[in-house]
């Protein structure tokens, strides 16, 4: 949580540069919604319930970018999504804002490291939202049998039975764990899953639909480029 603690040091560094706005005392009433308040407009601040400092560039510095958090909302049944911004503390940039999307029954339980980052940002929601149901649909299909729907597995990283049974595989991955959906192609999604048994690893689930309606999944567990 972003509090008095992690940001009054940062602020006491830019109180001689800051415009005046953001010239602020360094006492305990310094916190998340005081942040929010005068970096965001005024219609986006209330909804601002927590944040984060984001690291410093060099050792012993310290940093003047905070990320806040908007409370969850639902997206669609069995969705939930949540604005992020990302503002600069000894300035008045205009804040960068993303959405994160993530599976849910009660979203205002979601820890925000659930939350899956939306790629490109610009990538429309509503249909960041259709594939995610079409993924959960997908994954439905893997566990039943008769489904006509195509799985197949690259087995990059290491052998894990995935390419020998990509259904079985495909019916275990834990969607709590999707981290960034990525909009690749017109017809083709891809969501990166974090690995349960191993940080070393990340599976990818890509979701490919034809204009003729039929759908394709490939499974891949890589090791991750850096994010």
């Amino acid at each position: 949580m972003l509090t008095a603690r992690h940001v009054v040091a940062s602020v006491m560094a830019v109180q001689m540069v800051a415009s005046p706005a953001l010239c602020w005392a360094s006492d305990a009433a310094l916190d998340v919604a005081r942040v929010a308040a005068l970096t965001l407009p005024p219609d986006i601040a209330p909804t601002i319930i927590d944040g984060i400092m984001d690291e410093p560039l060099f050792p012993g510095a310290l940093s003047t970018i905070a990320t806040l958090f908007a409370r969850p909302q639902v997206a669609a049944p069995g969705l939930c999504r949540r604005d992020s911004y990302t503002v600069t503390l000894n300035n008045q940039s205009r804040p960068a804002h993303w959405v994160g999307l993530a599976f849910g029954k009660d979203c205002s339980t979601l820890p925000q490291h659930q939350f899956a980052q939306l790629q490109p940002f610009h990538a429309p929601e509503k249909l960041a939202i259709n594939a995610l149901q079409n993924l959960k649909a997908a994954q439905r299909a893997s566990r039943r049998r008769g489904s006509t729907l195509k799985f197949t597995c690259s087995e990059e990283a290491e052998p894990t039975g995935c390419a020998a049974d990509p259904r079985r595989t495909m019916s275990a991955l834990p969607f709590d764990q999707i981290f960034i959906v990525s909009k690749t192609g017109a017809d083709k999604w891809v969501f990166t899953l974090r690995d349960p048994e191993s940080s070393r690893f990340v599976w990818t689930v890509e979701l490919t639909t034809s204009e003729q309606g039929s759908s394709h999944v490939h499974l891949r567990k890589l090791i991750p480029p850096p994010f």
